[in-house]
Formats: C-alpha cells, sequence, structure tokens
C-alpha cells in the first residue's frame, strides 16, 4: 500500500509481527516478522542476552519497548531513502507508518507517548514522519516460551552488585572506549556494564576481543551485554542506521530499568555528536544525529514517560575528538587505541585494515591522532595511506570541506558563528546541558577548540611527510594545496599591511600619531582630528619605523577634508606594490565581521594592531553615521583600515579611547564608512 501525500510524498507501511500477512517487502509495504506466524516465516532476528533469569517476569511495556526498538531499526534499514547526491530532500526523507502488536495496550496507545515517540524518531533519522498505530497482541505473550525464544538469547548478564555497577552504551569506537577506561580509572570500585550491538560477525570478534583486554586490565570490572538484530533471508536497502540510538537506548533503559539504576552514560564527543554540516549541500537527515543534544534529550524525555527520574548522561559533551585521544595518554592506554573502530563503512571494509580512510569518522579520527602526535605510533589502522593512496571523490571531499570549514566556518565571534548555522545552532542550545546563556559560549568555544586542532592535525602532517614523495589526490597532497593556499593569502595580507597601512606622527614639539592607508585611485587617506593642526606629518612603513618615506601637510598636498566625517585625504600615492582594494560599506549589517588596523602608542619594533570584530550598531557620532564595533579601539588607531571579512575597504576607523579604563563611559569605539568618505571626495573634486 502506497500513500500518496501532495502527489509527492510516499508513505511506507510497516506492518510487523502476528499482523503481518506475509514476509515480502517492497518500497512500499515492509512485513516484519521475529518469530514465525503460522506458515509465515520469520524474516528478523532478534537475540538479546538475558538480562534478568526469568524473562517473563519482565513488565509488558519493557518487552514491548525492546520489541518496538528492534522493529523501527529493521524497519529503517528496509526503506531506501534515496542517492545521497539527491538536490532534494524529498527522496531523502522518509514517512514511516508502522502497525505494531503490544502486550501493554493502554500504556503505548497514550497521546503522550505516541507523540513524545514519534517527535524522538522524526528528529534522530531526519525523516518526514513517524506514525505509530499500536494493537493489542494476542500472542505476543512474554510468558509464552516460544516467544522468549523469539526475542532473547541463550546468553545471561547478570548484575550481582547493583548499586555498584553503571550502564553505559559501548559502540567499539574510540569514544565510548576512553569513557571506559576513565570510568574504571576514576571510580576504582565500580563496575561498568557496556551495551553492544554484534551488527556482524567482524564487528563482533572486534568487541569481544577488546573486552576481553579490558576484564585483564581491570580485574574482570566489565559486564558485556550483547545483543543482535538483524534479517533473516531479507536484504538491507538502507544503512545509514539512523534509528541505531533508540535501539541501543531501549536496551539500556531496559536494564537500568530492572535493577532500579536511574540513568546510563552516553560517551561522545560534542563535535560528532552536533555535527553542523561541513558543507552546504548537506541538509536535513544527510548529517547524522545520532547523538545529537536534541536526540539525546527527546530520548530522555521518551524514557521519562516511563520513570519520571531517569537520567541521560553525555560527560564527553564539550570534548574534541583530540580531547578524546588525550584521554588515552592521561591513563598511559595509548596501546588500547588500535583496538578500536571508528569507522563507519561497515559494508566497505578492508580485509586487513578495520578503517577504510574514507568515510567521515575514518577523517575525523585521522585529523585528532596527528593533533595529539599519536598517529604514527599508535594508529597504523587504515587501509588508504595518507601520502601514497589516492582519496575517491567523496573522501577528497570531505577533506576538503573540514578543512574550509576550520579556517573559514566557524567564524571569529560566537554571533558570526550563530549567523552561519541559526537553525542548527537554535536546535543545539534548546538542549545543552546548561542555561540557554551559557550555551552559545559553549558550543562556540567547543568549535574554536576544534578549528584549533584540525589546523594543527594538518600542520604535523605537512611535517611528517614534507619530505616524501605524495600521491596526486591522496590526503596529504589536499592537505599540502590548502595550506599552501592559505600561506599564500596571509602572506599576500601581510604584504599589503606593509605596503599600504601607515604609522602617521609629526616631529614637533606637541607630538601626535595615528594611522592612515592608501586608498587606490585617490591617495593617503587619514582622521582629519589627526592632521588638522597644519603641521606637517611623516608616513612610516611600520616595519621600517621611525624612517619615513614621505610628508603630508595641509598646505603641501592635501587634497580635501571633512571634520565632521573626519577624514583628511593627501595627494601620495607612495607607490604601493600591494594594497587592499575598495569594497561595498552600503553592504554592511549589524553582526557582519569586520578588522580594523592601525597604530594605537606605536614605538619601534611594534607589529600592526589587528582587532577581530563585528559591527554592533549603527549609530551617529559628531554628527557623522558611524558603524559602532564590540571591541575597544585605542588611540592611535584613528585614520586606520577597515577591512570586511574579504578584505576589501569598508572603513576608516574614527573614534578610540586613550586606555581600558574609558571603555566603560565610552560606548561608540568604531569607523565611518568609506562609500560616504568616497562620496564626500568625489563631490569636492578629489
Amino acid at each position: 500500500m502506497s500513500v500518496s501525500v501532495n502527489n509527492e510524498l510516499k508513505i511506507t507501511k510497516v506492518i510487523c509481527g502476528e499482523l503481518c500477512q506475509s514476509n515480502f517487502c517492497t518500497s512500499e509495504i515492509v512485513n516484519l516478522l521475529n518469530n514465525d506466524n503460522g506458515e509465515i516465516a520469520a524474516n528478523v532476528s532478534t537475540k538479546f542476552d538475558k538480562f534478568v533469569d526469568r524473562p517473563q517476569e519482565l513488565p509488558d511495556k519493557i518487552v514491548d519497548l525492546l520489541q518496538i526498538a528492534a522493529y523501527v531499526f529493521c524497519a529503517d534499514r528496509s526503506a531506501y531513502r534515496g542517492a545521497r547526491d539527491s538536490l532534494s530532500n524529498k527522496s531523502w526523507g522518509r514517512s514511516m507508518y508502522f502497525e505494531i502488536p503490544v502486550n501493554d495496550i493502554s500504556f503505548w496507545s497514550s497521546d503522550e507517548v505516541i507523540h513524545t515517540l514519534e517527535n524522538a524518531l522524526g528528529f534522530m533519522t531526519g525523516d518526514r514522519q513517524y506514525h505509530f498505530t499500536f494493537i493489542k497482541a494476542n500472542k505476543n505473550n512474554i510468558k509464552d516460551c516460544e516467544y522468549q525464544l523469539s526475542l532473547f538469547s541463550n546468553a545471561t548478564t547478570s548484575i550481582d552488585v547493583v548499586d555498584k555497577v553503571d550502564v553505559m552504551l559501548f559502540s567499539g569506537g574510540l569514544d565510548s572506549l576512553a569513557g571506559i577506561i576513565e570510568r574504571l580509572n576514576q571510580f576504582p570500585d565500580r563496575k561498568l556494564c557496556l551495551v553492544s550491538h554484534m551488527s556482524n560477525n567482524r564487528t563482533k570478534k572486534t568487541q569481544k576481543a577488546l573486552i576481553a583486554e579490558l576484564q585483564k586490565k581491570y580485574n574482570n570490572r566489565i559486564l558485556p551485554y550483547f545483543f543482535e538484530c538483524r534479517f533473516k533471508k531479507l536484504d538491507s536497502r538502507e544503512e545509514s542506521q539512523r534509528t541505531r540510538m533508540f535501539l541501543f537506548s531501549a536496551i539500556a533503559f531496559a536494564i537500568c530499568s530492572c535493577y532500579n539504576k536511574s540513568g546510563f552514560f552516553i560517551y561522545e564527543n560534542g563535535i560528532t555528536s552536533i555535527n553542523l554540516p561541513k558543507q552546504t549541500d548537506v541538509m536535513n537527515a544527510r548529517a547524522s544525529r545520532t547523538t545529537h543534544p536534541k536526540t539525546i534529550g527527546l530520548l530522555h524525555e521518551f524514557y521519562k514517560i516511563f520513570d519520571a527520574n531517569f537520567k541521560i548522561a553525555t560527560p564527553y559533551f564539550k570534548l574534541t575528538k583530540e580531547e578524546i585521544v588525550d584521554v588515552f595518554k592521561t591513563y598511559g592506554e595509548e596501546v588500547l587505541i588500535q583496538s578500536s573502530v571508528s569507522c563507519s563503512s561497515t559494508r566497505n571494509y578492508h580485509d586487513i585494515f578495520p578503517h577504510c580512510g574514507c568515510c567521515s569518522q575514518c577523517i575525523d579520527r585521522r585529523f585528532a591522532m596527528y593533533a595529539t602526535g599519536l598517529a604514527e605510533d599508535f594508529d597504523n589502522t587504515f587501509a588508504v595511506k595518507v601520502p601514497y593512496d589516492k582519496l575517491n571523490k567523496e573522501a577528497n571531499q570531505r577533506v576538503s570541506s573540514t578543512l574550509l570549514f576550520a579556517s573559514n566556518g566557524i567564524g571569529e565571534t560566537k554571533y558570526d558563528f550563530l549567523k552561519n548555522y541559526p537553525t542548527e545552532l537554535l536546535d543545539v542550545i534548546s538542549y545543552w546541558p546548561n542555561s540557554p546563556e551559557n550555551s552559545l559560549d559553549e558550543i562556540f568555544q567547543l568549535y574554536c577548540k576544534y578549528k584549533d586542532s584540525i589546523q594543527r592535525a594538518a600542520k604535523a602532517m605537512q611535517a611528517s611527510f614534507n619530505s616524501t614523495s605524495s600521491q596526486e589526490g591522496s590526503f596529504f597532497d589536499r592537505i599540502s594545496q590548502k595550506l599552501d593556499y592559505e600561506k599564500c593569502e596571509q602572506d599576500e595580507f601581510e604584504q599589503c599591511v606593509e605596503s599600504s597601512v601607515y604609522v602617521i606622527e609629526n616631529k614637533g614639539n606637541e607630538m601626535r600619531q595615528g594611522s592612515g592607508f592608501y586608498l587606490v585611485d585617490y591617495g593617503v587617506l587619514t582622521s582629519q582630528h589627526l592632521t588638522g593642526n597644519g603641521d606637517f606629518y611623516y608616513i612610516s612603513n611600520y616595519n621600517e619605523y621611525p624612517a619615513s618615506f614621505e610628508t603630508i601637510s595641509n598646505d603641501l598636498n592635501e587634497i580635501c577634508e571633512d571634520d565632521v566625517l573626519d577624514y583628511a585625504l593627501y595627494d601620495q600615492y607612495c607607490n604601493c606594490t600591494h594594497y587592499f582594494r575598495i569594497g561595498d560599506s552600503d553592504t554592511l549589517k549589524i553582526g557582519d565581521q569586520v578588522k580594523l588596523i592601525g597604530f594605537p602608542n606605536f614605538i619601534k619594533g611594534d607589529s600592526y594592531d589587528l582587532r577581530c570584530t563585528e559591527i554592533c550598531k549603527k549609530t551617529n557620532l559628531f554628527g557623522a553615521p558611524l558603524f559602532a564595533v564590540t571591541y575597544n579601539v585605542f588611540h592611535g588607531a584613528s585614520g586606520g583600515i577597515v577591512l570586511d571579512k574579504d578584505n576589501r575597504i569598508v572603513g576608516i576607523i574614527r573614534a578610540g579611547i586613550e586606555t581600558a579604563a574609558e571603555s566603560d563611559s565610552f560606548d561608540k569605539p568604531g569607523f565611518v564608512p568609506i562609500n560616504l568618505v568616497i562620496s564626500d571626495i568625489d563631490k569636492k573634486g578629489g
């Protein structure tokens, strides 16, 4: 059955358990059976380790929860989303309608339960819609031995000393492994129950070997809990697995519920959890939300319906991947890093190496390892080698997007950051484990740490392989190109400042000092209040100060001036070889990032004063329009240059203070828009 909405959207109907009349699946109807239904054979295998000796004593709604989570996970893998490079999300997002038999129909038919569950899954997956219809089960009785066998494995995980055991999710990746190591070291009298999903034999073998090593190191303080949820004679059509967290958390909640525990732990770094899109074509569900703060928050709201005091703790929400790797260094467990598996490309694994080296998780891990200096000694686990192997098209784009995001995507201030990602950040702020007034600050600082980590990792990689002959299109080649480009940009910026932004001062008894710059096609521009006294002023490049190369004065070479706009233009071209182009100040808005360059209190040997700030308001000073900025501007910067984000001239610095102590009484540090100055110059025949 396919239901059409607005002639475009299609609904996939998912029929579960005893309600199935067939085990056949199409893009329109998915039939999922965990237990044979008469002559209809089961096509889903769900095997939960027993976490109580007598499963028949479990509350009906807990058993229902496990079964619902398993069906949702399998349906997610059965319904194809569409191509990732589709131009529209209409093919990527799905509408899923479920019909599921349950034992505790009074609980599951509650509007609150259904609404909360649908909201959580909708955001978690990025799908358009989840709709649940629950029907009273006739056969799915936990007291029936046959049903127990279809739901539980023969293995049992028993929690003996309940009050000294914590429950946490364990994926086998770096973050959860770091969480295990940190928690076992910080709480030596406690044990850990690790909830793990065995998605395939390779994962099962890796996780069991890792847990065995942890048992030896930490005196058998690990209680592993394994579960399987897979198809039987049915192929998966979708491997994004966005509902995996619901299945994981449902099992962890069931264990906590049976042992009267008040919550479980999820160890995941904040960058991976928030997962801001690094490229403009990553939209909606295409950016994974598996451990997103809103996902965790919505799941928490769902589980609070079962237990009002239940909590989900995320201790690593303020950490970067690099800081996760530092945990291994802190406890001397670097050797365990190679035993963890972060790769998300489960279907394209290498026979020898556990990491493909091309997926986003592999790329993030590689950057973190180089940032900490551990890559070459403790993580030779990638099928794609940094200098030698050519990246495929998608991997090349991921590396490029990561580098570009670290360079330009975050912004210089938290307001710039919010402007770049308004919708995404509001979703995070609403569920950030802190008060709203501090949330944006903390999230911005997290991404500033990430930016620094990526840039240091890139430089470390370049230093490591600088003398190596690299393959064109390799990871190293892409990083080298980016670093070389950034160096050229920075060199050009420095040359423009050295050549066209000046220290301007007189030599008389009443020494006055300020700033100026070369305005292409016009001359040298500075502040009228600096040079308007008729004295002779000397122009110096800051790196050659106090030597001067030109002289200006009102009588000698002034073209025009204006005391309201506070500018003076001089007929002095300075033979600049590098200079900044003129921009358009009419396009400036509140919140726009600008750079202010000048020379306050300048002495020999000083560098230029660069203030990366943003426009906070449009105002007037002494009758002239002024863009006020958030950072202080000090005397001596007057007449300096103001650049936009593209390093084009958008203003001349006007207002400043003498000391930081004045900042409380003076609220208008800022600049005059360059378009007003140029318009006035043109009117006066300059």
